[in-house]
């Protein structure tokens, strides 16, 4: 993933400069693209009744108050990670129903508006910043690797997030709206970790198989997001 990337481009030949500014990029986008996610999580929830997160600090667009280092390096070395869980008492909602739905929908929603933005300034990039000199140099190679994974990790973080799988929001989504004590929630609850984790390495293990056969390329999931996104840019008349 991003590890082997940095490691690909140094054994090519690419600059030790480029490199580490394209390391500090991705790191940006992911710690914004992850705060803003929790940020919206605990926003919702506040508005829709619960003070929860409010009182653990989480209603706040400190970084810090959100990023696990775990998360963080598993970003790195598998492509994916993580951030603290916002902690939520849906029994103080308003609402229980829409509150779970609303709070659910709010980090994806976040990352979604992000991406679009993100888009729109890659139209603006290369619409009019590519004709100034000022962009041609590893300041603009770096403002354009901002843009470039600010599109990407969010609609990637916003996709991953809706699957129905425990603990994502796609599921607590689902969940709410599905009778009681259901044979599938049932099974999420109890396995659904297991199934995520399974989900991730198959598709790692997927990717790296790919260079054998094109099969296993559509076998990963994250190239479906991919080939959706790569969809999304298309749309816009960048060049």
């Amino acid at each position: 993933m991003f590890l082997m990337k940095i490691i690909n481009n140094l054994y090519n030949g690419t600059s030790v400069k480029y490199t580490l500014l394209e390391a500090i990029a991705y790191l940006i986008i992911i710690v914004f693209a992850l705060t803003i996610h929790e940020y919206g999580h605990a926003f919702v929830a506040f508005r829709c009744g619960d003070s929860t997160a409010k009182n653990a600090g989480r209603l706040s667009l400190n970084p810090l108050a959100h990023i696990d280092i775990t998360g963080m390096l598993l970003f790195l070395i598998a492509g994916f990670g993580y951030a603290k869980p916002v902690p939520i008492n849906p029994s103080n909602f308003k609402n229980y129903r829409k509150g779970i739905t609303a709070v659910s929908l709010a980090g994806v929603i976040c990352n979604i508006f992000l991406g679009l933005l993100s888009l729109l300034l890659l139209f603006l990039y290369f619409t009019f910043l590519t004709r100034f000199t000022l962009f041609s140099n590893s300041f603009g190679l770096f403002l354009y690797d901002l843009i470039y994974y600010g599109v990407y990790i969010n609609f990637i973080l916003a996709l991953f997030n809706l699957l129905p799988i425990y603990p994502l929001d796609g599921f607590r989504v689902l969940d709410v709206y599905l009778p009681y004590g259901n044979k599938f929630s049932q099974f999420m609850y109890r396995y659904g970790n297991r199934v995520l984790l399974g989900l991730i390495i198959f598709s790692i293990v997927a990717e790296r198989l790919s260079s054998y056969s094109m099969i296993f390329s559509y076998l990963n999931i994250f190239n479906w997001f991919y080939a959706l996104i790569n969809q999304l840019i298309a749309l816009i008349p960048i060049m």
